[in-house]
Protein backbone atom coordinates (compact mmCIF):
# COMPACT_ATOMS: atom_id res chain seq x y z
CA UNK A 1 0.00 0.00 0.00
CA UNK A 2 1.37 3.40 -0.98
CA UNK A 3 1.31 6.01 1.76
CA UNK A 4 2.40 9.65 1.67
CA UNK A 5 4.84 10.98 4.26
CA UNK A 6 4.45 14.73 4.86
CA UNK A 7 7.35 16.85 6.13
CA UNK A 8 7.19 20.23 7.89
CA UNK A 9 9.21 22.26 10.33
CA UNK A 10 7.73 23.54 13.59
CA UNK A 11 7.75 27.34 13.80
CA UNK A 12 6.91 28.85 17.19
CA UNK A 13 4.76 31.94 17.66
CA UNK A 14 6.23 32.67 21.08
CA UNK A 15 9.81 32.54 22.31
CA UNK A 16 10.03 28.90 23.35
CA UNK A 17 13.51 27.63 24.19
CA UNK A 18 12.61 23.97 23.80
CA UNK A 19 12.19 22.09 20.54
CA UNK A 20 9.02 20.12 19.94
CA UNK A 21 10.99 16.90 20.46
CA UNK A 22 12.26 18.07 23.85
CA UNK A 23 8.78 19.20 24.87
CA UNK A 24 7.30 15.82 23.98
CA UNK A 25 10.03 14.09 25.98
CA UNK A 26 9.02 16.13 29.04
CA UNK A 27 5.36 15.27 28.46
CA UNK A 28 5.94 11.55 28.01
CA UNK A 29 8.19 11.29 31.08
CA UNK A 30 5.07 12.06 33.13
CA UNK A 31 3.23 9.04 31.70
CA UNK A 32 3.95 5.52 32.92
CA UNK A 33 5.26 3.12 30.29
CA UNK A 34 2.28 0.78 30.61
CA UNK A 35 -0.31 3.57 30.27
CA UNK A 36 -1.90 4.46 26.92
CA UNK A 37 -3.00 8.06 27.44
CA UNK A 38 -6.34 9.23 26.05
CA UNK A 39 -7.57 12.81 25.68
CA UNK A 40 -10.64 14.58 24.39
CA UNK A 41 -10.37 16.30 21.00
CA UNK A 42 -13.92 17.69 20.78
CA UNK A 43 -17.28 16.71 19.28
CA UNK A 44 -17.43 13.52 21.41
CA UNK A 45 -14.21 12.31 19.77
CA UNK A 46 -11.32 10.97 21.84
CA UNK A 47 -7.72 10.25 20.94
CA UNK A 48 -5.48 7.43 22.13
CA UNK A 49 -1.69 7.49 21.98
CA UNK A 50 -1.46 3.88 20.90
CA UNK A 51 2.32 3.57 20.52
CA UNK A 52 5.39 5.63 21.34
CA UNK A 53 9.07 4.88 20.82
CA UNK A 54 12.20 6.98 21.18
CA UNK A 55 15.55 6.49 19.42
CA UNK A 56 18.36 9.02 19.86
CA UNK A 57 15.93 11.75 20.87
CA UNK A 58 13.60 11.13 17.94
CA UNK A 59 10.03 10.32 18.95
CA UNK A 60 7.64 8.15 16.97
CA UNK A 61 3.99 8.61 18.04
CA UNK A 62 0.92 6.74 16.80
CA UNK A 63 -2.35 8.56 17.55
CA UNK A 64 -5.78 6.97 17.02
CA UNK A 65 -8.95 9.08 17.12
CA UNK A 66 -12.22 7.29 17.81
CA UNK A 67 -15.82 7.82 18.82
CA UNK A 68 -16.45 6.00 22.07
CA UNK A 69 -19.22 3.43 21.81
CA UNK A 70 -20.06 4.34 18.21
CA UNK A 71 -21.69 1.53 16.21
CA UNK A 72 -20.14 0.31 12.98
CA UNK A 73 -22.00 -0.03 9.71
CA UNK A 74 -22.40 -3.62 8.52
CA UNK A 75 -23.91 -5.31 5.49
CA UNK A 76 -24.88 -8.92 4.92
CA UNK A 77 -23.21 -9.77 1.61
CA UNK A 78 -25.18 -13.00 1.28
CA UNK A 79 -28.35 -11.02 0.60
CA UNK A 80 -29.25 -10.68 -3.06
CA UNK A 81 -28.25 -7.39 -4.68
CA UNK A 82 -31.82 -6.20 -5.20
CA UNK A 83 -32.62 -6.47 -1.52
CA UNK A 84 -29.35 -5.41 0.12
CA UNK A 85 -29.83 -3.69 3.45
CA UNK A 86 -27.26 -1.92 5.58
CA UNK A 87 -27.47 -1.78 9.35
CA UNK A 88 -25.46 -0.86 12.43
CA UNK A 89 -23.77 -3.13 14.93
CA UNK A 90 -22.48 -2.17 18.35
CA UNK A 91 -18.78 -2.51 19.03
CA UNK A 92 -18.13 -5.19 21.61
CA UNK A 93 -15.99 -5.25 24.72
CA UNK A 94 -13.20 -2.70 24.78
CA UNK A 95 -13.30 -2.10 21.04
CA UNK A 96 -14.09 1.34 19.67
CA UNK A 97 -14.86 2.71 16.21
CA UNK A 98 -11.68 4.21 14.71
CA UNK A 99 -12.14 7.47 12.84
CA UNK A 100 -8.57 8.31 11.83
CA UNK A 101 -4.94 7.54 12.64
CA UNK A 102 -1.93 9.83 12.71
CA UNK A 103 1.64 8.47 12.67
CA UNK A 104 4.28 11.06 13.59
CA UNK A 105 8.06 11.17 13.73
CA UNK A 106 9.52 14.19 15.54
CA UNK A 107 13.20 15.11 15.55
CA UNK A 108 13.84 18.41 17.32
CA UNK A 109 11.65 20.82 15.31
CA UNK A 110 11.31 18.57 12.27
CA UNK A 111 8.10 16.57 11.97
CA UNK A 112 6.98 13.88 9.53
CA UNK A 113 3.49 12.39 9.51
CA UNK A 114 1.33 9.80 7.78
CA UNK A 115 -2.46 9.59 8.03
CA UNK A 116 -4.78 6.61 7.65
CA UNK A 117 -8.50 5.73 7.51
CA UNK A 118 -9.44 9.25 6.43
CA UNK A 119 -7.43 12.26 5.20
CA UNK A 120 -6.23 14.67 7.85
CA UNK A 121 -5.25 18.18 6.83
CA UNK A 122 -2.08 19.81 8.08
CA UNK A 123 -3.97 22.04 10.52
CA UNK A 124 -5.75 19.05 12.04
CA UNK A 125 -2.47 17.17 12.58
CA UNK A 126 -0.99 20.27 14.18
CA UNK A 127 -4.02 20.68 16.46
CA UNK A 128 -3.93 17.04 17.56
CA UNK A 129 -0.32 17.35 18.76
CA UNK A 130 -1.13 20.66 20.50
CA UNK A 131 -4.06 19.01 22.29
CA UNK A 132 -1.84 16.17 23.49
CA UNK A 133 0.74 18.63 24.88
CA UNK A 134 -2.05 20.56 26.59
CA UNK A 135 -3.41 17.28 28.01
CA UNK A 136 0.00 16.62 29.57
CA UNK A 137 -0.23 19.89 31.50
CA UNK A 138 1.98 22.23 29.49
CA UNK A 139 0.98 25.89 29.45
CA UNK A 140 -0.89 27.53 26.58
CA UNK A 141 2.29 29.19 25.31
CA UNK A 142 3.78 25.76 24.62
CA UNK A 143 1.08 24.88 22.09
CA UNK A 144 1.47 28.01 19.95
CA UNK A 145 3.22 26.75 16.84
CA UNK A 146 2.55 26.10 13.19
CA UNK A 147 3.89 23.73 10.55
CA UNK A 148 5.66 25.05 7.49
CA UNK A 149 8.56 24.28 5.16
CA UNK A 150 11.65 26.47 5.42
CA UNK A 151 14.11 26.04 2.54
CA UNK A 152 17.07 27.95 1.21
CA UNK A 153 16.67 29.16 -2.37
CA UNK A 154 19.65 27.03 -3.38
CA UNK A 155 17.81 23.87 -2.29
CA UNK A 156 14.77 24.88 -4.35
CA UNK A 157 16.92 25.64 -7.39
CA UNK A 158 18.67 22.28 -7.12
CA UNK A 159 15.35 20.46 -6.79
CA UNK A 160 14.00 22.17 -9.91
CA UNK A 161 17.12 21.27 -11.84
CA UNK A 162 17.09 17.63 -10.66
CA UNK A 163 13.66 16.91 -12.13
CA UNK A 164 10.11 18.22 -12.45
CA UNK A 165 7.13 15.91 -11.93
CA UNK A 166 4.56 18.43 -13.18
CA UNK A 167 3.81 22.12 -13.68
CA UNK A 168 0.12 22.88 -13.09
CA UNK A 169 -1.01 26.25 -14.48
CA UNK A 170 -4.50 27.45 -13.61
CA UNK A 171 -6.02 30.06 -15.91
CA UNK A 172 -8.87 30.63 -13.46
CA UNK A 173 -12.31 31.45 -14.82
CA UNK A 174 -12.60 30.23 -18.40
CA UNK A 175 -15.14 32.85 -19.58
CA UNK A 176 -12.77 35.80 -20.23
CA UNK A 177 -10.36 33.43 -21.95
CA UNK A 178 -13.17 32.01 -24.12
CA UNK A 179 -14.38 35.46 -25.11
CA UNK A 180 -10.91 36.57 -26.09
CA UNK A 181 -9.83 33.56 -28.11
CA UNK A 182 -13.15 32.99 -29.90
CA UNK A 183 -13.82 36.65 -30.72
CA UNK A 184 -10.40 37.33 -32.12
CA UNK A 185 -8.80 38.90 -29.09
CA UNK A 186 -5.32 38.28 -27.82
CA UNK A 187 -4.73 35.91 -24.95
CA UNK A 188 -3.24 37.39 -21.80
CA UNK A 189 0.49 36.86 -21.55
CA UNK A 190 0.86 33.48 -19.91
CA UNK A 191 3.10 30.50 -20.70
CA UNK A 192 2.05 28.08 -23.44
CA UNK A 193 -1.45 29.47 -24.07
CA UNK A 194 -0.85 30.86 -27.54
CA UNK A 195 -2.19 27.80 -29.33
CA UNK A 196 -5.40 27.47 -27.35
CA UNK A 197 -7.34 29.70 -29.76
CA UNK A 198 -6.94 27.13 -32.54
CA UNK A 199 -9.29 24.81 -30.63
CA UNK A 200 -12.30 27.10 -31.21
CA UNK A 201 -14.20 28.25 -34.30
CA UNK A 202 -16.80 30.98 -34.67
CA UNK A 203 -18.06 33.53 -32.16
CA UNK A 204 -18.98 32.68 -28.61
CA UNK A 205 -22.71 32.32 -28.02
CA UNK A 206 -24.40 33.53 -24.84
CA UNK A 207 -25.00 29.92 -23.84
CA UNK A 208 -21.31 29.18 -24.28
CA UNK A 209 -20.38 32.22 -22.20
CA UNK A 210 -22.72 31.19 -19.40
CA UNK A 211 -21.34 27.66 -19.45
CA UNK A 212 -17.80 29.02 -19.36
CA UNK A 213 -18.57 30.72 -16.04
CA UNK A 214 -18.65 27.23 -14.50
CA UNK A 215 -15.37 26.08 -15.98
CA UNK A 216 -11.81 26.50 -14.85
CA UNK A 217 -9.04 26.19 -17.39
CA UNK A 218 -5.88 24.34 -16.47
CA UNK A 219 -2.73 23.40 -18.27
CA UNK A 220 -0.55 20.66 -16.80
CA UNK A 221 2.92 19.99 -18.15
CA UNK A 222 4.38 16.58 -17.41
CA UNK A 223 7.73 15.23 -18.62
CA UNK A 224 7.55 12.08 -20.73
CA UNK A 225 9.62 8.94 -20.54
CA UNK A 226 12.76 10.92 -21.40
CA UNK A 227 12.35 13.32 -18.49
CA UNK A 228 15.98 12.80 -17.40
CA UNK A 229 17.47 14.09 -20.65
CA UNK A 230 19.51 17.23 -19.87
CA UNK A 231 17.61 19.35 -22.42
CA UNK A 232 14.22 18.32 -20.98
CA UNK A 233 15.35 18.94 -17.41
CA UNK A 234 16.78 22.36 -18.32
CA UNK A 235 13.58 23.36 -20.14
CA UNK A 236 11.29 22.38 -17.27
CA UNK A 237 13.58 23.91 -14.65
CA UNK A 238 13.74 27.19 -16.56
CA UNK A 239 9.98 27.16 -17.15
CA UNK A 240 9.37 26.58 -13.44
CA UNK A 241 11.52 29.54 -12.47
CA UNK A 242 9.71 31.82 -14.93
CA UNK A 243 6.33 30.66 -13.66
CA UNK A 244 7.36 31.35 -10.06
CA UNK A 245 8.63 34.84 -10.85
CA UNK A 246 6.26 36.08 -13.59
CA UNK A 247 3.03 34.05 -13.56
CA UNK A 248 0.11 35.93 -11.96
CA UNK A 249 -2.48 33.13 -11.78
CA UNK A 250 -2.54 30.15 -9.45
CA UNK A 251 0.07 27.49 -10.10
CA UNK A 252 1.62 24.40 -8.54
CA UNK A 253 5.02 22.93 -9.31
CA UNK A 254 5.98 19.46 -8.04
CA UNK A 255 9.60 18.31 -8.21
CA UNK A 256 10.77 14.72 -8.49
CA UNK A 257 12.04 14.76 -4.90
CA UNK A 258 8.64 15.70 -3.47
CA UNK A 259 8.81 19.49 -3.10
CA UNK A 260 5.56 21.21 -4.10
CA UNK A 261 5.62 24.96 -4.69
CA UNK A 262 2.72 27.36 -5.08
CA UNK A 263 2.50 31.15 -4.91
CA UNK A 264 1.59 30.90 -1.22
CA UNK A 265 3.42 27.96 0.33
CA UNK A 266 5.89 25.12 0.04
CA UNK A 267 5.13 21.53 1.02
CA UNK A 268 7.22 18.37 0.93
CA UNK A 269 6.03 14.78 0.62
CA UNK A 270 7.67 11.43 0.02
CA UNK A 271 5.83 8.24 -0.96
CA UNK A 272 6.53 4.96 0.83
CA UNK A 273 5.22 1.43 0.39
CA UNK A 274 3.73 -0.35 3.41
CA UNK A 275 3.54 -4.10 2.83
CA UNK A 276 1.63 -5.04 5.98
CA UNK A 277 -1.55 -3.03 5.91
CA UNK A 278 -4.92 -2.44 4.32
CA UNK A 279 -7.52 0.33 4.19
CA UNK A 280 -8.39 -0.20 7.85
CA UNK A 281 -5.09 -0.87 9.64
CA UNK A 282 -1.36 -0.42 9.08
CA UNK A 283 1.57 -2.18 10.73
CA UNK A 284 2.74 0.60 13.03
CA UNK A 285 6.31 -0.73 13.38
CA UNK A 286 6.71 -0.84 9.59
CA UNK A 287 5.36 2.71 9.26
CA UNK A 288 7.91 3.85 11.84
CA UNK A 289 10.76 2.16 9.97
CA UNK A 290 9.78 3.74 6.65
CA UNK A 291 9.40 7.17 8.21
CA UNK A 292 12.85 6.98 9.78
CA UNK A 293 14.26 6.10 6.34
CA UNK A 294 12.54 9.16 4.86
CA UNK A 295 14.00 11.36 7.61
CA UNK A 296 17.50 10.17 6.74
CA UNK A 297 16.95 10.97 3.05
CA UNK A 298 15.64 14.43 3.90
CA UNK A 299 18.79 15.02 5.92
CA UNK A 300 20.91 13.91 2.98
CA UNK A 301 19.06 16.49 0.85
CA UNK A 302 19.78 19.23 3.47
CA UNK A 303 16.05 19.81 3.92
CA UNK A 304 15.74 19.16 7.66
CA UNK A 305 16.58 21.73 10.30
CA UNK A 306 19.61 19.88 11.60
CA UNK A 307 20.10 22.19 14.58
Amino acid sequence: MKKTVHYRRVVWFDKVKQTLGEMLSDCLEKIQDDVLPTFDVGNSIECLLARRTEIDGEWYLHFVTYERGAPVAVINTSIQANSVEASEQDTEGDNEFIISQLFCLISRNDILWVTHNEPMREGRAQLLISQFIDHCGAGHEFTQFMFQVVLDQAIIDNALQDGIEYIDLSVGSFRPTLEQIVNGGELPKAPFLGGVGKLFRGRATEAAKQAADNLEARLILRPGKSWDKPAVMDLLAGTSKRVMSDYDNEFAIKTKNGIRLTAEKISITRDVSIENGNRRVLASMEVESKMREVLLRLRDDDITDGT
